[in-house]
């Protein structure tokens, strides 16, 4: 199937997503792992004839795939200690998670007649290129040493096509299925894909942006509307979260100061939460057009998305802005260099912006009824809600690779992982049953169907991180910065992503 097939597919599957969300219906919030008991019963352990049927796509593997017992090499390049127990695991140990990982594996093996070999490289941020050093020097020395690589993009492997194989053309692969993330599909010059993610990495849920809500601190002020029905009617805009959020202040310590002792409408913990907010309001960095890479960073959109953020976070009283990522008194560790912000675990504002892998942290051990949403539209007129990660494991095929083999185990392994590892997460997590009459699954799978990965992001590392600025200037209360920001850097970036076209074309 050529490229132009499959996003036309694509295009339709998020259409049939989106609509399924829209019809579905509503449930209310839960409390302590359970059910409010005051509010409607939703959680049963009752199986109703319509949840008999799956709501899962299968895969399109033929059923006589047959790998004649051989060891299947799986590299895991776990950056900071972030991915390889997405992958591997040793057995049952009675954690769900862990126990679906485990499952997902011995299925794909028994399904395609191989043996895994998970094989663990760990590493930080200054050992990246260390890492595809290692994965270059394989290729060249034709050792043959691993058939699938899953860990941090390989951006200078994708370079040069003697490294990589182009995943579109790899047999058994099918992007069209809605276990593949969409938006990195066309980013390469002709349509070549040299990296995949998707439900097979669950480090892309994981990190995915996301805002819990109180529901019982919102209903304490008087704020009885469904936020869910918010979401769903298109009205969850970043001017309706700033007017709830400038309800929700209180100088609780009665200090006569915005500080830490007060209760919010928004918190933040730390300040990489500001990050999502360029893409979740429809801005660009950059895009792919047909003659190259196009620098989008200073047009009019993104200016005004600089300037509404900046407002929400520095303007606005009830909103209690974030510190940059370290150990502080009002924080707490969510692991990986996270941060969540104490008020909300204490229950004395809406709303906070976090991680979907914050929640066991932010709501272990909650008191009180919560939810989770989307990060809001810039306005009305926003055609959808957009989803972004702070990190991710990304699928790549090194050149001497059997591409039948390794295309099965990419494909078998992403479908199993969509069916099984993600509802176990979602269950675990948010500690609600994954069910089409549930609000918060909806919004897991909002979250999950509109992750956006843009250009700039992709090729990060080349250009110096130009989107962490954006987070910058907001630390630093810079209105009208980013302007000028952007004006300074615009050509070298251009030039950079220049060279990225022609490298790869």
């Amino acid at each position: 199937m050529n490229l132009s097939k499959k996003s036309t597919l694509v295009m339709l599957t998020c259409g049939m997503i989106l609509s399924s969300l829209v019809s579905c219906g509503n449930e209310t919030p839960v409390q302590n792992g359970t059910e409010n008991t005051e509010k409607k019963e939703i959680v049963t352990d009752v199986v109703t004839e319509a949840e008999t049927a799956s709501p899962f796509e299968a895969d399109s593997l033929p059923d006589n795939l047959d790998f004649g017992g051989r060891t299947f090499n799986y590299l895991i390049g776990d950056y900071a200690g972030a991915y390889y127990d997405d992958f591997a695991s040793d057995g049952e140990t009675g954690a769900r998670v862990n126990d679906a990982v485990y499952h997902t594996g011995r299925n794909v093996e028994e399904r395609l007649n191989l043996k895994f070999n998970f094989i663990k490289e760990t590493f930080d941020f200054a050992g990246i290129s260390k890492m595809m050093t290692k994965l270059s020097q394989s290729v060249m020395a034709e050792d043959k040493a691993y058939d699938l690589y899953v860990g941090s993009n390989p951006l200078n492997l994708m370079l040069s096509d003697k490294y990589l194989l182009d995943l579109s053309e790899v047999p058994y692969i099918d992007f069209s299925k809605p276990w593949w993330n969409k938006s990195q599909l066309n980013m390469m010059p002709g349509g070549a894909v040299y990296v995949a993610s998707g439900d097979g990495s669950l480090s892309m849920i994981k990190h995915t942006f996301c805002m819990f809500f109180n529901q019982d601190k919102l209903n304490q002020y008087d704020v009885t509307e469904n936020l869910y029905e918010t979401v769903r009617n298109h009205k969850w805009t970043m001017d309706h979260l700033r007017e709830l959020a400038m309800l929700g202040y209180r100088d609780a310590n009665g200090d006569d100061k915005r500080d830490f002792g007060d209760e919010y409408g928004l918190t933040f913990g730390d300040c990489n939460k500001y990050l999502s907010f360029q893409f979740a309001l429809g801005g660009k960095c950059a895009e792919r057009t047909d003659s190259g890479y196009t620098v989008l960073y200073g047009n009019e959109r993104m200016a005004n998305i600089f300037e509404k953020v900046n407002t929400l976070i520095n303007d606005t009283p009830g909103v209690y802005p974030g510190y940059p990522n370290s150990d502080h008194e009002e924080h707490i560790a969510t692991g990986g260099g996270n941060y969540a912000d104490r008020i909300f675990m204490e229950g004395r504002s809406f709303f906070t912006a976090g991680l979907i892998c914050d929640a066991p942290v932010i709501l272990g051990n909650a008191d009180f009824s919560y939810g989770v949403l989307p990060y809001p539209l810039y306005d009305e007129n926003q055609e959808d809600y957009i989803s972004t990660v702070q990190r991710n494991a990304f699928f790549a095929l090194l050149s001497y690779v059997d591409p039948e083999c390794s295309g099965a185990v990419m494909e078998a392994w992403s479908s199993e992982a969509y069916r099984t590892i993600q509802p176990e997460y979602f269950e675990t997590t948010l500690k609600t049953r994954y069910s089409s009459d549930s609000d918060m699954a909806q919004m897991f799978d909002l979250l999950r169907s509109n992750l956006y990965l843009d250009v700039f992001e992709y090729f990060s590392s080349s250009l110096d991180y130009p989107t962490s600025q954006f987070r910058e200037l907001l630390i630093q209360k810079k209105s009208g910065g980013f302007a000028s920001m952007t004006a300074k850097n615009e050509k070298k970036w251009q030039k950079k992503l220049d060279e990225i076209w022609d490298a790869l074309k």
